[in-house]
């Protein structure tokens, strides 16, 4: 049985027993961000949140960066509501929140989407 691992995120980002520091030049959003999430096998930094532009992009509540260079990567599955959990497992990242809608599917509160392809999950 595999147990998922919750972190606490105090002051900084928490992930895999290592403190990460994002990038400072990383795209502004024009909401808040409620959850962060690195992909280190695949450079990539997802956020979750309240917003719908990231960079001056149109990005509803969810997006996804190149973790080094901080520039703002294509996925953009969009939610209908709050992003405010987001977890990478397993060649997965999965989504929780107040949405019912994510990347065109009905989704009541949690997604998972299969990493890198980013496609979602039927479950």
């Amino acid at each position: 049985m595999k147990k998922l691992l919750f972190l606490i995120l105090l002051g900084g980002l928490f992930i895999s027993g290592k403190a990460q520091v994002l990038n400072p030049a990383f795209c502004q959003t024009n909401g808040t961000v409620e959850s962060v999430a690195i992909d280190s096998a695949n450079n990539t930094v997802y956020i979750g949140g309240n917003f719908s532009q990231v960079c001056g992009t149109p990005r509803s509540r969810l997006a996804a960066m190149n973790l080094t260079t901080g520039a703002l990567l294509p996925w953009n599955p969009g939610a209908n509501s709050d992003v405010t959990i987001l977890y990478v497992h397993d060649k997965a990242l999965y989504a929780g929140g107040f949405f019912t809608t994510i990347a065109g599917q009905s989704r009541n509160r949690v997604a998972k989407f299969h990493i890198p392809s980013g496609t979602i999950a039927s479950w």
